[in-house]
């Protein structure tokens, strides 16, 4: 782990540079767009591949596919931001986002009307699916990268919290949204979400500053995935992921299975789970971390428990307000477990590696949501309630792990 000395140093021969506040707030928005577009792809996902009479392990292989490539592009595109700049990587991200999005949607619409054969409409939506993570892997690491290169280290997780807090309202109003476009169309949230990613990618171009790129001190080496300093970091990340993913992809079968609805009152009622979920989340990161500026450590230590509490409850519940309960117990777990490691992981590098290390805990984290939907959906059809116990004993582990856990402090650092 980076000395708070080593780091001080650096921070002293590089001035952070200033951006105008409103940036970070563009930035949002286009977080925003990729927050709704991913709630309504997993709302409708789950019922989608019903209506094409996919199994269940085959339409987690589709997000475990797109997870596999977002594991490969996270750290490909992290390194790029660092030559080409964060803007034109969020750029070729945001257009990838949109214009992938709607191939997606027109084979499915292949597919529902019978246009082409189902043999050929499954590889093609995982085609299509893979090649959004190609194109679209480098908006995170860019945008993560932009913030924790222009804030100072006691900011820095109010920073990160503000990222993880435009996802955290996409997710409210993405299924939100998407339960009044199943009314149009299955597919209408699909390209509703297209279109916002090309807008973002318009504004992002036109109005987002650049700000000067820190280079690597001569004889430096680039930062390595397996590199002690954010090891601890990335499992935690992963585990994060993994729990998130199993029960963003498997909560679509388990709310049809528990209450015994249609395919788009499942969307519709999974869809306001989600919106639960990603409420109490954005609340914690912008009424809680961001006032008050609480340290990884304590976000860290606070997270574990409340995600255990929600997985436990999700695994014995037998109505909709519990499974939603479940859901808003793990939302509150997630959403201070996340930026509180994300923000851990930054203070543990040099600032000329933030690029880099946005594109590499992506890449964990993109591991996780591979493993959780493959590994969750196969569980499930041995019973539904597997996938939940493995997520629970996992974040138990992981809720103990972080209490023995060496976490950097931004008080030990000088910026």
């Amino acid at each position: 782990m980076t000395s708070p000395a080593s780091v001080s140093q650096e921070s002293q021969e590089w001035e952070i540079p200033t951006v105008p506040v409103w940036s970070y707030w563009l930035l949002f928005g286009g977080l925003l767009a990729v927050g709704i577009g991913r709630s309504v792809t997993l709302a409708v996902l789950a019922p989608i591949g019903r209506e094409l009479g996919l199994l269940e392990i085959q339409i987690g292989a589709i997000s475990t596919c797109t997870a596999i490539m977002f594991f490969f592009g996270g750290p490909f595109w992290g390194r790029r931001s660092e030559k080409m700049g964060r803007r034109p990587v969020m750029v070729i991200g945001f257009l990838g986002y949109g214009a992938t999005t709607i191939a997606f949607a027109q084979v499915v619409e292949w597919g529902l009307t019978g246009t082409v054969t189902l043999l050929l409409i499954y590889p093609l939506m995982i085609l299509t699916r893979v090649a959004f993570a190609a194109l679209s892997s480098g908006v995170f690491p860019a945008a993560q990268a932009f913030v924790t290169t222009t804030t100072k280290v006691e900011d820095r997780t109010s920073g990160i919290a503000l990222n993880s807090a435009a996802f955290g309202l996409g997710s409210i109003l993405g299924p939100a949204l998407g339960g009044i476009l199943v009314y149009i169309s299955l597919l209408a949230p699909l390209y509703v979400a297209a279109l916002l990613a090309l807008t973002c990618a318009l504004l992002i171009w036109w109005l987002l500053p650049e700000p000067p790129r820190r280079p690597m001190p001569k004889g430096g080496k680039p930062l390595r995935f397996f590199d002690p300093r954010i090891r601890p970091q990335l499992l935690v990340g992963f585990c994060a992921a993994y729990t998130m993913a199993t029960v963003h992809q498997v909560g679509g079968f388990y709310f049809q299975d528990i209450l015994g609805t249609t395919a788009a009152q499942t969307a519709q009622r999974i869809g306001m789970a989600l919106a639960a979920m990603a409420i109490v989340s954005m609340g914690i990161q912008f009424l809680i971390i961001r006032p008050f500026k609480l340290r990884p450590k304590t976000l860290l230590r606070w997270g574990g428990p409340l995600t255990c509490a929600g997985g436990a409850v999700l695994l014995f519940a037998g109505s909709l307000w519990a499974l939603i309960l479940g859901m808003v117990l793990a939302g509150m777990g997630l959403g201070m477990t996340m930026p509180g490691n994300a923000a851990a992981a930054s203070l543990s590098v040099a600032p000329h590696e933030q690029g880099s290390l946005a594109g590499i805990t992506m890449a964990a984290n993109s591991l996780g949501f591979a493993l959780g939907p493959i590994l969750g959906t196969a569980l499930y059809q041995i019973a539904p309630q597997i996938p939940y116990m493995v997520s629970l004993l996992i974040t138990l582990a992981v809720a103990i792990y972080v209490f023995i856990l060496p976490i950097p402090d931004p008080r030990d650092y000088k910026a």
